[in-house]
C-alpha cells in the first residue's frame, strides 16, 4: 500500500489552488456543532427516563458498546460526556495513539473540577472544554492517516419520501456536486469541487462540463479514478478531475451507484435495465449490472425481481448489498444484507431473510411496531449502505425505515453469529429508541453513509429529520421538546466512534447536505476472485457448461413439515416482472403477479435434486408431493447464470448445519432435464386456465342452482 501523500500531493496541490471556502467560521460551527449535541443529549437523557423498563433493557442489549448508551448515573450531558471521552481517551491509549496521556490527565482534572459544580451554566462551560479535549484526542487517532476525503454535495428529499425514489430523483437534485475535503482533521479544512472546470472527453455531454446532480462517488482500490452518476448515466475520471468520461448511456432508464471490483478493470451498479415496477406501488425497480471500467461488455449480474441498493465489496472480494425481497409475503419484512460473487453467482443472505415469527401482522396488535411478538418491529426494516469493516469479518450498515430515505440507526453485522432471525447478529451504535425508530418517532438524530475505518471508528453523515418535533402522545412515552436555538436540517460529515462521540467533520451554510465519505488512498488488497459465469464477452467460450442446480435433501428447512408426507418433485416457477402499473387494465390477461411453471423434476428418496437450470430468469422452488400437489414454496427467488451451478443444502435450510458426508443420489446420474406441466409454457392465468375447468365440470351451474 503506497502513501497517500507521497503520490496524491502534487494532485492536491494544483485543487487546493482554486480551493473556495464556503460557509462561515469553521471554528463557529464546531462550537455550535457542542450547542446541538448538548441538547440531544439533553433530549436522549430525557427520553430515556421515559422508557419502559422493558424497553431500557432490550436497548441495552442491542447495544454495540455500552459507552454509548445511558447510565442510571448520568444526570446531565456532562456526565454522558466526561465518560465517553474517558473511553474514547484509553481505547486511543492502548492503540499507540500519541499525546493520549496528556489528554489523560487534562480530562482528569476537569473531571475531578466538575464534582464540585453544580450551576447548570457552569457545568455547560465544563461541558464546552471536555468536547474541546475530546475533539484534539479524536484527531490523534492513528487511523486519520489520510489528508482528504472525497465526499457528494447532496440535497437529501424530504422525510416521507420513498426509499425506491431517493436516488431515481437525482435528475431534480441541485446541487448535487462530488468534491474533496482538504485536511479533514485540523482546524481549517477546505472544499473542493472536483467537476468545477472539468470537460466531458466523450459521449452526448463531449465538450462540455457536467451540471448539478452528480451523486453516489466511489474510488477505485488503486485510490487513482472515481466513478459516479450524472443523469443516471456512469461516469468516471482522475482524481484531478481530468480524463472525465461518460461510461453508460442509461439505456431503459438509468444507471447509478457505480462501485469498483478488486483489480480495477470492472463496475458493479445498480440499472433499471431489467425494467417493471413494484407490485405494491408504480415505482420502478432495479437491480446490479456489471461492465468494464470503460463502460464496454455490460451484462446482467442479477435477475433479482424486485429492488437491489447499494453494492459495496466486502473483505472476500465478493459484492455485499440490500436486497428487497418480496416473494409471497409481507412488504416490510426482508430488506437486508445479501452477499454474491463479483460475477453475481450464488447470492446469499447472511441473515434478516426469514424473521421470527414468519408473520407480522396476523393476531398482532396495532401498533405493531410496539409489539415485542411482530418481527419486523424488533430488528431494523432496512440494512443499506453496507460496507466491510477493514480487518474484520463484521460490516457496518444504516438500519433505515421502509418507505423513507437512507438513514437511520448505524448497526454493525456479525454473520458469524447464528442467526436467531431478529438481533443476534445486530449491535447498534448509539441508540436511542426501540426499532424501527426512524420511522416510528418523529425527532430523532439519523445516520447514514458509513465508511468503517476500523471496528471502532466511522466515518459517516449525521443529523435529524428534516424539522421534525415530536407530537405523539405521553402513552407512547414521547414529549415534546421545548428546545431554543438552532437545529440543523440535514446530514453533515462526521467522525463517529463505537463510545458514540461525534466530531464535525464539515457543514455546508446553505440547506445541501454531506454525504458519502471516502479516504482518498488506496485501498488494503482484496481477492480478486475469478469470473464463472458466461455473458457478455465470455458468451461460448470454452468450458461454458450448461446451467444447472442442486439440492442435497428438500426435507432440511426451517419450518415445520406435514407429518408423513413424501415429497416426489419439485416445480420450478418463473416469477415475471411487475408491469409499469399494477392497475388490472395494464396488468395484461395474467395479473401483477404474473409468473409460470418452467416445469417440475423428480425428488430422490434421500430429498436429493440435480437437474438442468433455466438461466436468467428469477425464479423461485416448490416441492410437491406424489399427487403433485404442493407442500412447500420457496419465498425467496433464486437465479442462474450461463455455465452456473446452483447448489443449496435444504430449502431455507440452517446454514450452520453440516452437509451429509455421502454423495446424494441425484448427483449420482445426469442432471434431470424439467418436464412442462398440463398448461404448458405459459403464465397461470385464471380466466385461460381455472375457469374453464370449473365450467367444464358443471360447477359454476351446480353452484348456481344451489345458490
Amino acid at each position: 500500500m503506497f502513501s497517500m501523500r507521497i503520490v496524491f500531493l502534487p494532485v492536491l496541490a494544483v485543487l487546493l489552488a482554486s480551493t473556495t471556502e464556503i460557509g462561515a467560521d469553521y471554528t463557529e460551527k464546531v462550537h455550535q456543532s457542542w450547542e446541538d449535541e448538548y441538547r440531544y443529549l439533553a433530549f436522549h437523557l430525557e427520553r430515556h427516563s421515559l422508557l419502559s423498563d422493558k424497553d431500557r433493557s432490550k436497548l441495552l442489549e442491542q447495544s454495540y458498546d455500552r459507552e454509548a448508551y445511558i447510565y442510571e448515573t448520568d444526570q446531565d450531558p456532562l456526565d454522558v460526556v466526561i465518560r465517553r471521552t474517558e473511553a474514547l481517551i484509553e481505547d486511543l491509549k492502548s492503540k499507540g495513539g500519541e499525546s493520549m496521556n496528556t489528554y489523560a490527565v487534562q480530562l482528569s482534572e476537569l473531571k475531578s473540577a466538575s464534582q464540585s459544580v453544580s450551576n447548570p451554566a457552569e457545568r455547560r462551560e465544563k461541558y464546552r472544554e471536555v468536547r474541546e479535549i475530546q475533539r484534539r484526542a479524536a484527531f490523534a487517532n492513528p487511523l486519520l492517516d489520510m489528508d482528504t476525503l472525497l465526499f457528494n454535495r447532496f440535497y437529501i428529499p424530504p422525510k416521507g419520501s420513498h426509499m425506491v425514489l431517493q436516488n431515481l430523483k437525482c435528475r431534480d437534485l441541485s446541487p448535487a456536486r462530488i468534491c474533496y475535503l482538504l485536511d479533514p482533521f485540523s482546524d481549517d479544512p477546505q472544499v473542493v469541487d472536483i467537476l468545477e472546470g472539468a470537460v466531458v472527453e466523450n459521449g452526448e455531454f463531449q465538450g462540455q462540463e457536467l451540471g448539478d446532480c452528480a451523486i453516489q462517488p466511489d474510488l477505485s482500490f488503486d485510490g487513482r479514478r472515481i466513478a459516479f452518476a450524472h443523469d443516471l448515466k456512469l461516469f468516471s475520471m482522475n482524481l484531478d478531475g481530468s480524463n472525465l468520461r461518460q461510461l453508460t448511456d442509461g439505456n431503459g432508464g438509468g444507471d447509478w451507484d457505480p462501485c469498483w471490483l478488486p483489480g480495477d478493470e470492472r463496475l458493479v451498479f445498480v440499472s433499471l435495465r431489467r425494467g417493471g415496477s413494484g407490485r405494491c406501488h408504480t415505482k420502478p425497480t432495479f437491480c446490479m449490472y456489471g461492465c468494464k471500467s470503460d463502460g464496454s461488455d455490460l451484462i446482467p449480474i442479477s435477475y433479482h425481481e424486485t429492488n437491489e441498493w447499494h453494492p459495496s465489496i466486502n473483505n472476500d472480494g465478493k459484492i455485499v448489498y440490500c436486497r428487497w425481497d418480496y416473494v409471497d409475503r409481507d412488504s416490510d419484512i426482508a430488506h437486508h444484507i445479501w452477499i454474491c460473487g463479483p460475477d453475481g453467482t450464488d447470492p446469499r443472505a447472511p441473515h434478516g431473510n426469514y424473521p421470527h415469527p414468519f408473520h407480522t401482522l396476523t393476531g398482532v396488535q396495532l401498533p405493531w411496531y410496539e409489539n415485542p411478538g411482530a418481527g419486523r418491529g424488533s430488528r431494523p426494516w432496512m440494512e443499506m449502505n453496507i460496507r466491510a469493516i477493514p480487518n474484520s469479518p463484521k460490516y457496518v450498515a444504516t438500519a433505515a425505515p421502509h418507505h423513507d430515505r437512507a438513514f437511520g440507526s448505524l448497526v454493525i453485522i456479525d454473520p458469524r453469529v447464528e442467526d436467531d432471525g431478529v438481533m443476534s447478529q445486530v449491535k447498534r451504535i448509539a441508540p436511542l429508541d426501540p426499532f424501527p425508530e426512524s420511522e416510528a418517532r418523529a425527532f430523532i438524530y439519523l445516520w447514514g453513509t458509513p465508511w468503517p475505518l476500523s471496528e471502532d471508528y466511522f466515518l459517516c453523515s449525521f443529523g435529524p429529520h428534516q424539522a421534525d418535533y415530536l407530537k405523539a402522545s405521553e402513552k407512547d412515552g414521547d414529549v415534546e421538546p421545548n428546545y431554543d436555538g438552532r437545529w440543523p436540517k440535514k446530514q453533515n460529515l462526521y467522525l463517529l466512534d463505537r463510545f458514540g462521540n461525534t466530531q464535525l467533520l464539515w457543514e455546508f451554510d446553505d440547506s445541501v447536505a454531506s454525504i458519502d465519505p471516502i479516504p482518498v488512498r488506496s485501498r488494503p488488497n482484496v481477492p480478486r476472485l475469478p469470473t464463472t459465469t458466461y455473458q457478455g464477452e465470455r458468451s461460448g467460450r470454452d468450458g461454458h457448461y450448461r446451467a444447472t442446480i442442486s439440492v442435497t435433501d428438500v426435507y432440511k428447512a426451517d419450518m415445520p413439515w406435514p407429518a408423513d408426507v413424501t415429497i416426489k418433485w419439485m416445480r420450478i416457477v418463473q416469477l415475471f416482472p411487475c408491469p409499469s402499473s399494477v392497475s388490472t387494465p395494464d396488468s395484461g390477461p395474467y395479473g401483477a403477479n404474473t409468473r409460470m411453471s418452467l416445469g417440475i423434476v423428480p425428488v430422490e428418496d434421500d430429498g436429493s435434486v440435480y437437474c438442468e437450470a433455466p438461466i436468467e430468469k428469477a425464479v423461485y422452488f416448490q416441492l410437491l408431493d406424489e399427487n403433485k400437489m404442493a407442500v412447500h414454496s420457496m419465498r425467496s427467488d433464486a437465479f442462474v447464470h450461463p455455465g452456473e451451478h446452483l447448489s443449496c443444502l435444504g430449502c431455507h435450510e440452517d446454514r450452520w448445519s453440516v452437509p451429509p458426508s455421502s454423495t446424494p443420489k441425484a448427483q449420482l446420474r445426469p442432471p434431470s432435464r424439467p418436464e412442462p406441466e398440463p398448461i404448458g409454457l405459459e403464465p397461470i392465468s385464471f380466466p385461460r386456465h381455472i375457469r374453464p375447468i370449473l365450467e367444464s365440470n358443471n360447477c359454476v351451474a351446480c353452484h348456481k342452482e344451489k345458490n
